[in-house]
Parts: C-alpha cells; sequence; structure tokens
C-alpha cells in the first residue's frame, strides 16, 4: 500500500519495538487493519487496539442499505400521505362548494320570485292608477312641496321615491327632479297608499313602480336598484326583509 503510516512489519515486530505506534498494517496473511499499540508504564504490557476495514466497510454498506430503504418508505409513507390528504381536502373542499351551489340557488330562485311579485304589483297599480284617473276615490293623491321659497303641488304618482337627510324630506320625481316637504316620512306612510309606497329603511320610502331590480347583500340583506338611480346603498335589513317580501305579495 502507498499509505506513509502503512509498514510491512509483522504484529510481532510492532510488539517488539515497545514503542507507541499506530497506522494500516498487513497482518494475517496480509488483510489490512487500523492497528494502534501503546506500552504501559512500569509494565512490559502493550495496549493494542485495531478495526478490521473489511468488517467496517461491510457495516457502512449495511448501513447505507438501511439508510435508503427508510429513506425509500419515509418517500413512499409522506406520498401516500399526501395523497389521501389531498383527497380528504379536495373532497371537503367539493362538498362545501356544492352547499354553497345550492344556497345560491335557493337565493337566485327566492330573488327570481320576489322580482315577479314586484313586475305583478307595478302593473296591478298601474291599473289602480288608471282607475284613480276615471274618477276612483283613494288615498292622497296629491302633495304640497317646496323648491327654494316656491310651493308646488305634485302628483303622488310622478313621485320615485323620499329619503331624509339632516332632518329634511326631500322628494325625487320620476324625472328626477328634487323638491322637499315638511311631512316625516312617518307621516308619509299614513297617508300614501301603502301599496304603492314602502319604507324599506330609516332613510328611504319608495314607490313601486321605481323599483328596477331587487338583488341580495351580504347574508341576509336585500339591495334595491331604482330608477331613477339613487347614489347610496338602498337596503332592506334582515328585520325588514319579511315585511317587504310581504309588501310585494299584497
Amino acid at each position: 500500500m502507498s499509505s506513509p503510516d502503512y509498514a510491512p512489519v509483522s504484529f510481532q515486530q510492532l510488539l517488539k519495538k515497545g514503542k507507541t505506534d499506530g497506522g494500516i498494517r498487513s497482518i494475517r496473511g496480509g488483510r489490512s487493519e487500523i492497528i494502534y499499540v501503546h506500552p504501559v508504564q512500569g509494565t512490559d504490557w502493550m495496549v493494542a487496539s485495531h478495526a478490521n476495514l473489511s468488517a467496517i466497510n461491510l457495516q457502512l454498506q449495511q448501513l447505507y442499505g438501511r439508510f435508503l430503504q427508510a429513506h425509500l418508505m419515509s418517500g413512499i409513507f409522506i406520498i401516500l400521505f399526501s395523497f389521501v390528504a389531498v383527497r380528504l381536502i379536495g373532497r371537503r373542499y367539493e362538498q362545501a362548494l356544492e352547499s354553497e351551489k345550492n344556497r345560491l340557488s335557493r337565493d337566485i330562485r327566492g330573488l327570481s320570485m320576489l322580482n315577479e311579485q314586484l313586475k305583478e304589483n307595478q302593473l296591478r297599480l298601474e291599473d289602480r292608477l288608471r282607475g284613480r284617473a276615471a274618477g276612483e276615490t283613494g288615498p292622497k293623491s296629491r302633495i304640497l312641496t317646496y323648491k327654494k321659497d316656491e310651493l308646488i303641488s305634485i302628483r303622488v304618482a310622478e313621485i320615485a321615491f323620499f329619503y331624509s337627510e339632516n332632518a329634511v324630506t326631500h322628494v325625487t320625481t320620476f324625472k328626477s327632479e328634487v323638491y322637499h316637504t315638511n311631512l316625516s316620512l312617518d307621516e308619509l306612510s299614513k297617508q300614501l297608499d301603502p301599496k304603492s309606497f314602502s319604507r324599506v329603511n330609516r332613510q328611504y320610502m319608495v314607490n313601486i313602480l321605481a323599483i328596477e331590480n331587487i338583488l341580495r347583500y351580504g347574508q341576509s340583506q336585500l339591495k334595491l336598484i331604482t330608477k331613477p338611480r339613487i347614489d347610496d346603498l338602498v337596503l332592506i335589513s334582515k328585520n325588514r326583509v319579511a315585511e317587504f317580501r310581504q309588501w310585494l305579495d299584497a
């Protein structure tokens, strides 16, 4: 061997030297072993240690094989676990999507029914208004409003909605004209035809003919799209939804 610490001496010769020595030696018919000897002071004893390289290499190969086997088994386990986890998560996600899809379908059907009721009530109201024009009596048909310093009497049928802001009641017509009235929304609710006007929230009272569409908003509220448009969100709270549905179904 070409190792610098290799010496072609027998083990007996190494012991006879009586000195500390070590390295790779050839003993027992040429087998290579790691040898280290050290004399014990005051005695003729020698402490020796050795390790068989072939045995070490075999053990290393076995350890390497076990490491590869454990690594392979761990990889297979991780792959199987990931596959099962993905399937379970995917199944729950699919169930959640299906549940959300069913809920949205119910909401869409409910909104479709509301909009159909809205159209039917609008047609009935138009027929009723035509009947009043022919001489029938009914709720208040005109209200007194003002614009700046001018008092103006306008037909209720021309009003799209009322809204309250800063303690002032504003009157908006279908032509987007804005007037004011001294009557509060509570007073208007008592004087106007309840089949024509609904107090949808604290701020707005809307003519059924001004409602263009009804949309779902959030989890339990409804949103009104009117014509003419209202810049603010006109929402019907959860507490008023049932009352609003009854109004449409009246």
